[in-house]
């Protein structure tokens, strides 16, 4: 009782807190006892609930009986299955009338729905006469999910729209190693999930929605040879469709560790093994800001949009770059063989004391890459000033095109130094 007796509350009065006084019952808020007394008191409405199947006059839900399912709980969210009967639900109504009379706890109206199929009208009037809830109506959203009795349709799974990316999106979903961002591809994720929903299906007999499929769709069947008919549900029709997948890995086997299905195995061994690209270290071993990695990346696809790939997409602009106003630009051009970008480049390397010949991206690229492989202090400020210095040109270009104007190259200097060290100063510690 220390929990509830030493804790006092203050109220603001027209601005002001009033004099505290001490609390005569309940916890006060984020006690770690709180959800055990919660777990206690769910726990007499449970059995109550599940008292309903012994009575005569109690009838289950149709999709419910063979597994005696009366009520499913999730925090403080409470769900209630029965027929759409008069004496079904009169008989639920009583068992929560006694649990509120014991605990304290009521239900509140505004907040609760009834949800009614194969009933009509005038029944549906009396069913929520009886009750005192709203009517609810399929489909409805549960913690953001919709729930639906029927397959959703494309506008309620509420998909986002993205734009066109600069590079096809199955290279965010490839791993670093192999030139990627390791972005999750949401397709191969939730078939490695839909695997483990039929892994339960063959070995967690213990859980409930495992005993009501069970029940009502595989019976003394195997996973393995029951057959998909019209009256299955579109849910378990997908999850009895990834056998096929299970076959393809490799069986069970291939995608568990110690017994238990693993879906971070089942996802890579669907994404399938790529060679691996000798830049990695250049992304993955970067102290560089994310945006200028990225950067980074595109050029060394070849994928940001300079002159060069703009004419090819029948883009009308000029093909000489905007910053030397000499060559054609393309990515060996801007970086850094171009006049302006060569000058910043040789100002950066002069402060970090690396000499620069002016070579091509390519080149400087490969310097660079040799430079990301090391732990060395040095190692890290030259990829670092190499991957800001591509940035910072890049946005130059950008500014010269869009506003006809472009920094003078010694203060674009100072800008990449100005990013570059904060992390130079802390790594010296």
């Amino acid at each position: 009782m220390a929990c509830v007796k030493t804790v006092s509350y203050s109220i603001l009065i027209n601005g002001r807190p009033s004099p505290p006084f001490s609390a005569k019952k309940g916890l006060r808020q984020g006690d770690p006892l709180s959800p055990y007394l919660f777990a206690l008191s769910m726990e007499y409405l449970s059995r109550d609930l599940e008292e309903l199947s012994q009575n005569p006059d109690f009838n289950f839900h149709t999709k419910c009986e063979r597994v005696h399912l009366t009520h499913l709980m999730f925090a403080d969210d409470l769900l209630l299955f029965c027929r759409a009967d008069h004496s079904s639900m009169s008989k639920i109504c009583s068992a929560i009338a006694k649990f509120s009379t014991a605990s304290g706890l009521h239900i509140s109206p505004e907040k609760s729905n009834i949800y009614l199929a194969g009933v009509n009208n005038e029944e549906a009037d009396g069913l929520i006469e009886v009750c005192n809830m709203q009517l609810g109506t399929l489909p409805f959203k549960y913690l953001g999910i919709t729930l639906s009795a029927k397959k959703l349709t494309y506008s309620q799974c509420n998909t986002i729209e993205s734009k066109k990316a600069p590079i096809a999106w199955s290279r965010f979903y490839d791993p670093k190693s192999y030139g990627g961002w390791n972005l999750v591809n949401m397709t191969l994720w939730n078939k490695a999930a839909m695997l483990k929903l039929l892994w339960a299906i063959a070995y967690k007999s213990d859980r409930l929605w495992v005993n009501w499929v069970h029940a009502y769709y595989i019976k003394r069947l195997k996973y393995t040879t029951v057959s998909i008919t019209a009256n299955t549900s579109w849910l378990l029709r997908k999850i009895i469709d990834t056998r096929e997948n299970l076959n393809l890995l490799g069986g069970w086997n291939e995608v568990s560790k110690a017994g238990k299905f693993s879906i971070k195995q089942a996802y890579k061994l669907l994404q399938g093994a790529q060679p691996s690209v000798p830049w990695k270290r250049l992304i993955c071993n970067n102290h560089a800001s994310p945006k200028s990695k990225f950067i980074v990346w595109l050029a060394i696809h070849n994928r940001l949009a300079t002159t060069d790939r703009l004419i090819k997409w029948n883009v009308p602009c000029r093909a000489t770059c905007s910053l030397c106003d000499r060559d054609d630009e393309s990515v060996q051009h801007l970086f850094f063989a171009c006049a302006y970008s060569a000058s910043i480049w040789r100002m950066v390397c002069q402060i970090i004391c690396i000499t620069s010949s002016g070579d091509t991206f390519d080149q400087e690229c490969a310097k660079a890459i040799a430079k990301a492989r090391g732990s060395t202090r040095q190692a890290r400020i030259y990829t670092m000033c190499f991957s800001e210095s591509i940035y910072a040109v890049w946005g130059q270009r950008n500014n010269k095109i869009f506003n006809g104007k472009c920094l003078d190259s010694s203060q674009v200097v100072k800008d990449i130094i100005f990013r570059v060290e904060p992390v130079l100063l802390s790594s010296a510690h």
